[in-house]
Parts: C-alpha cells; structure tokens; sequence
C-alpha cells in the first residue's frame, strides 16, 4: 500500500510540473489513480491556458470512463463521469468560444444530458 500511495504521490507531481503528461502513463495505472492523475492534468493544463491539450485529455478521460464502464466497476466509471463533468465547469466560461472545446462539450452533451442539465 505504502508503495502505491508513494507511486501516486510521485507521478501526480510529476504530472502537475509538466515532467510527463497522462498521456504516457499505462492505461492501467491512468485509470486506476485516475482521481489524482486528471485533476493534475487538468489544473496545470488550465492554469497555463492549454486548451487544446485540455481538450486532448478530456478525450482520453472520456475514452477511461467508456472503457471502465463496460470492463471495470461502476463507482469508479460514476467516479470518472464526476471528473468529466467538473473539467468541463472548472473552464466553461474560460474556454467557452474555443471550437475544439465546443464540440468535446456538444459530444459529452449528447452522451450524457444529465451532466449538464439536460433530461
């Protein structure tokens, strides 16, 4: 357990100072300590205005979530919808405009209606 804190520990910082990006991380690991390894990604991604690569990475979270939804458990997918849903309205009237963003949000929009207030 020790270990596995210390691993998530290291590469989360990693992740926020920009030494790697989600992007390399094993599938496996990324979904596993998926709650440290996107908010991360996300907050340093925000904070220096990278909005396609934002966008880049709610794609993969999108592609974690459907994978983890057929295959894995589903308190973890609810947890990864959660991710979803706070990248999305921790930028909206930051990036709001951005065509690349617009349409992951018109895409996410059409899958889940829920997220955003839909029916």
């Amino acid at each position: 357990m020790l270990e596995n804190d210390n691993f998530k520990q290291t590469v989360a910082e990693w992740i926020y100072r920009g030494k790697i990006t989600i992007h390399d991380l094993p599938a496996e690991e990324r979904r596993e300590y998926y709650s440290a390894f996107y908010v991360l990604a996300f907050r340093r991604l925000r904070e220096l205005k990278q909005v396609e690569e934002y966008v880049n990475v709610m794609r993969l979270l999108w592609s974690d979530y459907s994978y983890t939804k057929l295959y894995g458990s589903d308190l973890e997918a609810q947890g990864m919808e959660r991710r979803l849903f706070d990248a999305y309205w921790g930028v909206e009237l930051e990036f709001r405009g951005d065509t690349q963003f617009e349409a992951v949000v018109q895409a996410l929009k059409e899958k889940h209606p829920d997220l955003f207030g839909g029916d």
